[in-house]
Order: C-alpha cells, then structure tokens, then sequence
C-alpha cells in the first residue's frame, strides 16, 4: 500500500488525554440523567394527580409519538462524529450546512408523517383497544413537541460535539426543574 508505519501508528495515537476526556464526560453524563428524568417524569406526575386509564392512555400516545423520533436519532448517530469532525478542522460555514440541512431534511421528514399519525391518530391508537382512542389528545400534543424538535435539528448535539457540552447540561437541567416545578 506505500504507507509507511509509523505514519499509521502515528494516526492511533490518542488525540486527548484522559483526563481532558473525563473532564468532557461528565456534563454528558448530566445530561444523559437529566434526559432520564424528564422521560419519566410526566407519567410519575400523571401516577400521582391522574388515574391509571390516564396513565396507560398517556404512555401508549407518548410511545407512538416516540417512534416518530427514531430518524432524528438515526441522524444524530450518524452526525455527531461529522460535527466533531468539522469542529476541530475549524469548518464553521461546514458546519452551519450541515447543520441547516439536517434540520431541513428532519423537517421535510417529519411534519408530513406528524400530520399523517395526526389524521389516523384515532385508528392507531385503537390497535392498543378500544379505550386507548381517548388519548388523541396526549398524542396531538406531542406531536408538536416530535415536530419542533425535528425543526430545530440535532441542536444539543452540534453543542456537546463542538465542546459546549456544559451549556447543554445547564439547559436540561433548566429544563428538567422546569418541568417538576
């Protein structure tokens, strides 16, 4: 192949030390159980003020909603080492493109299939019975939450790729007290 080897051992060296990978790791692992917590704590508080049919009806429409996710995290899968990338090669208007085109294509994706779950939303949730076509409105609601979050693209991502991981763990847990409060 012509390389030499020291230049491929010279590209396995590791890029940061331990220490400054720990540093890093630990807004994320903030964030990661800040995540935790807000996923559950709508159906904790529904437990306590709300009946069980509510919480059944809830989790089902929250789960359906759910799956309307799925890309954007298929997409942060594949973006977050590409956004790291273009950060340390200093590729800002890269960046920004990527960026913008994600959030575009989530939109393109996502808006449409929304509106579809929306008009069907009755029929889809009476697969689970009879009594699960009460939660429309659970599901409606999060709906707009599945759609602005497709809008506003792999967001929290691009912060912790570009080393802003600690303004994204300052947001969730704003977040996350926000929404117990």
């Amino acid at each position: 192949l012509g390389v030499s080897r020291k230049v491929v051992e010279k590209d396995l060296e590791p890029t940061c030390s331990l220490e400054s990978l720990f540093e890093s790791s630990w807004p994320l692992f903030g964030v990661a159980l800040t995540g935790l917590v807000m996923q559950q704590v709508a159906t904790v508080f529904l437990g306590i003020w709300g009946s069980i049919e509510e919480v059944a009806i809830f989790n089902v429409a929250s789960r359906v909603a759910g799956l309307l996710l799925f890309p954007l995290m298929a997409m942060i899968s594949i973006l977050a080492p590409k956004f790291a990338a273009m950060h340390r090669q200093n590729d800002g208007e890269g960046l920004k493109r990527l960026a913008q085109n994600t959030s575009r294509l989530l939109t393109y994706f996502s808006v449409p299939t929304a509106l579809l779950v929306a008009v069907s939303a009755e029929w889809i949730l009476t697969l689970f019975g009879s009594d699960f076509a009460k939660g429309v409105l659970f599901l409606d609601v999060l709906l707009v939450g599945v759609v602005i979050n497709a809008i506003a693209g792999p967001v929290a991502n691009l912060l912790m790729m570009s080393g802003n991981e600690r303004v994204v763990r300052k947001v969730t847990v704003f977040s996350a007290v926000s929404i117990i409060l």
